[in-house]
Order: C-alpha cells, then sequence, then structure tokens
C-alpha cells in the first residue's frame, strides 16, 4: 500500500498514524518488537522519582524512545495514570475554606473529572465563567485559586511520584487505549459486528453499551451471519475541531472485544478528513494491540446494580419467588423498531422466562425513553414493571404494573399480585 501523503496532515498530524488510499493505519505499541524501548522509558522516570523533572526532559525522552513527536500527548496522558505530576501550592495563598486540596494537581485532575462528568469534557468560552463558580461552589475553594490551578503550565517542571505499581504491559496497554479513544473521537460512525448467534459475547458487549451510557445511541440488527452494533456519534464542534462525544466509552467497548477470544468479530470506524476513511481492527488481524482501560489499572470495582433501589429489589425478589430462578440482566430482548433492551431482571420457571424492569426514576426524558422501549416489545414477551409510588401515575401502560416502595421493598398486598402473574405464566 501507498501512503497518502497529502491526508497525513490532517487526522495524522496530531494521532500517530497512517494513511493508506482510504484506509487508517494507527501506529499502535506492540510487545513482539517495542517493549524495550518502553522498559527503558520507563527506567528513565523512576530515576526522577521524588526529584524535580522539566517538562522538556520529558518530552525529549519521549522522542527518543517513541521516535515520534505525535505520541507525546498519548504518553502524557499514560505517565499520569501511574504518576503524581506535583506542584506544591503557595504557602501564602487563600485556600477559602477548603482543606480537601495539597496541590495544584489535586484540584486540576479534581476539576477536569468534574467537567467531563457533568459537561461531558468540554468547556466553552463563553461559559467559562460560570463554569468555574460552579466547581467553586461545589468544593468550596477561590476563584482565583481555580484560575491559578488550571492555567498552571508544566513547562517548567514538576516532581515526580510514582503513584502505582504497574508493569511494562500495563504502561503499553493504557497508551494503546489511548490511541484507539484519539482514533474513536475523529469517527463520525462506528460499528461493531460480531460474528454468530447472539450468545455470551454479544450479551456482554450490550450489557457493557447500557453500563457505559451508550446503548440508547446504537441499533442493533442481527442475521444469519452475525450480530451489529451501530453507533449514531453525537459530534461536538469545539475550537474549530468537530470532536465526537463518547469516544472513551466506546474505546473502552473496543477494549472488551480486544480480550474477547469466544467469538469473531470487526470494528468498523468511518472517519470524513476531505474525504472518506476506514479504521478497521478485526479478531482475525495479526498485529492486534494489547490494551488495559483506566478502570483495569485503577483495579476498578463496581457494584453489579445500577443503583440500592434496584438491588434491594433484586433481594426481594430472590425472597417472594424462593422457587423460581431469578437473575440480573441475563438476557436480551430484541425490539419492533430494531432497538434492544436488557431487562434489570429474569425468572425463570423451567424453559419460560418472564422479565423484570425496574422504573426508579422520574424525570421525563427518562420516562420518555422507558415508554418507546415498551411500545416495541414483542407480544409474545412476558414483561413486569416495577415502580415507585412517585413514578406510578406517570407511566401509562397495558403491560402489568407492581408498586415498590422508594426503598425497594414490596408490600404484601403487591407481593400477592406478582405471586398470581408468575404463578399463571409459569403453571
Amino acid at each position: 500500500m501507498t501512503k497518502d501523503r497529502k491526508l497525513k496532515g490532517s487526522i495524522c498530524k496530531t494521532i500517530p498514524c497512517e494513511v493508506y488510499s482510504d484506509r487508517i493505519v494507527v501506529n499502535f505499541i506492540y510487545e513482539t518488537n517495542q517493549i524495550r524501548s518502553v522498559e527503558n522509558f520507563i527506567k528513565f522516570l523512576d530515576r526522577y522519582e521524588g526529584k524535580f523533572i522539566s517538562f522538556m526532559e520529558i518530552e525529549k525522552s519521549i522522542l527518543d524512545h517513541f521516535l515520534d513527536p505525535r505520541f507525546t500527548r498519548f504518553v502524557l496522558k499514560t505517565i499520569k495514570r501511574f504518576y503524581n505530576l506535583n506542584k506544591p501550592l503557595p504557602s501564602n495563598f487563600e485556600l477559602g475554606t477548603s482543606n480537601e486540596f495539597k496541590t495544584f494537581e489535586d484540584i486540576r485532575q479534581k476539576f477536569y473529572d468534574w467537567l467531563n462528568h457533568r459537561y461531558h469534557g468540554f468547556m466553552l468560552r463563553h461559559l467559562r465563567g460560570e463554569i468555574l463558580r460552579e466547581f467553586t461552589k461545589v468544593h468550596n475553594i477561590s476563584l482565583d485559586l481555580l484560575n491559578m490551578a488550571i492555567s498552571y503550565i508544566d513547562a517548567q517542571g514538576f516532581i515526580l511520584q510514582k503513584a502505582k505499581e504497574f508493569t511494562v504491559e500495563d504502561f503499553i496497554g493504557l497508551l494503546n487505549y489511548y490511541l484507539i479513544t484519539g482514533v474513536v473521537s475523529k469517527c463520525s460512525s462506528l460499528s461493531i459486528k460480531l460474528g454468530g448467534e447472539l450468545g455470551k459475547v454479544a450479551k456482554k458487549l450490550i450489557y457493557q453499551a447500557k453500563k457505559l451510557g451508550v446503548l440508547d445511541f446504537a441499533a442493533l440488527s442481527k442475521n444469519k451471519d452475525g450480530v451489529r452494533l451501530d453507533f449514531e456519534l453525537r459530534v461536538f464542534e469545539y475550537a474549530g475541531t468537530k470532536i465526537a462525544l463518547n469516544s472513551n466509552k466506546l474505546a473502552y467497548l473496543i477494549a472488551t472485544l480486544l480480550s474477547t477470544k469466544e467469538a469473531d468479530w470487526v470494528v468498523d470506524c468511518r472517519i470524513h478528513y476531505g474525504k472518506d476513511l476506514l479504521f478497521l481492527l478485526r479478531k482475525r488481524s495479526p498485529w492486534l494491540p494489547t490494551v488495559r482501560t483506566p478502570k483495569e489499572i485503577e483495579a476498578w470495582v463496581s457494584s453489579p446494580f445500577d443503583s440500592a433501589l434496584e438491588e434491594n429489589i433484586f433481594r426481594e425478589l430472590k425472597r417472594l419467588l424462593a422457587e423460581y430462578v431469578v437473575e440480573r440482566e441475563s438476557d436480551v430482548i430484541f425490539l419492533e423498531n430494531g432497538g434492544v433492551m436488557i431487562p434489570d431482571f429474569t425468572i425463570f420457571c423451567g424453559k419460560k422466562k418472564i422479565f423484570v424492569e425496574v422504573i426508579g426514576y422520574w424525570r421525563e426524558k427518562y420516562l420518555e425513553k422507558k415508554r418507546e422501549k415498551l411500545r416495541n416489545i414483542p407480544k409474545d414477551i412476558k414483561l413486569i414493571l416495577l415502580l415507585t409510588e412517585r413514578n406510578w401515575p406517570l407511566l401509562e401502560t397495558n403491560l402489568p404494573k407492581i408498586k415498590v416502595t422508594s426503598k425497594g421493598s414490596i408490600e404484601e398486598k403487591w407481593s400477592k399480585i406478582l405471586r398470581e402473574i408468575v404463578d399463571s405464566v409459569c403453571s
């Protein structure tokens, strides 16, 4: 293949990749031939642990070991997962009434985590002051201190402190994850194809998409060749650059696939830069990179339940229906409009299934999404809805409804109704 020199100046200007005709090939780091370079770079960092190091020294070392300046921002993001890059706060600076922050990096990291959660990680210029003031009220610090922290430039240097132990494979895997995130952020559309029937791998992927909050932007279809998830990427324009929202979450889904051995899969990412380009990953490729997600690095442990309400309801169902098998999110319902739904619980009685969906929130946007899904439930599906008293009058449906308390318990009256519904289906 021949490199497209003209297009290299666009998408591959800031991401280490090459364009061959209409294909984008990312320069991933592979353990087979680049592990020694990464080992030497980590040794370089370790020599400065607890010591002052200038930004220019780190930047030069990245170029020496990775031989490409486009790796710089991705390597720096990776470093920040394993090391603290600290500057002490001025001792005479007014901290307001907060004492949770000890360094500029503490404030800056907290702010960007909050910004990512509250505003998808982007701060429009005309809203900057309003957003900063909102953060200062939440964390009770002065606006001057916040401005100083987020405007502080690391050009001079910082003190390097290792935050956690890690392996060379961890470093390479996380760096590759950030490279995938960088490419996906440029995508206008993304699809994931899984070969074969709807098995454990497809269910796991759909479940992950739901947990990550991107399932509502996906269309799911299936045929004799397998299952396909097409994601509608919402594009956000910032400072003249189009960025796909949820790119971190979709990169996490791709990382899930890269660790999958049971099924055949293909990731198809379409990018438009002057002409249509394609970023493709497939299981059969001999050049799949090692990938580690930030959650794996942090040894992230999460409750399997979306809320305390859901967890309490699960216990209630197990207690009230002790003779039946009750499982959480164990199945997928294909909706008549081409969408997909993962019910909160499934009640098994022999070969029969009864699905249970908890409607725990009352915001109109949330309820409208639920109404749309419920309107498209296939007629042969048995589904019971559990609603709290607050949202009981807000959801009109012909499906059977059971009232639960705000804590998730089911009163005796409704317990009997639930038993009658389940017994009638299972008898």
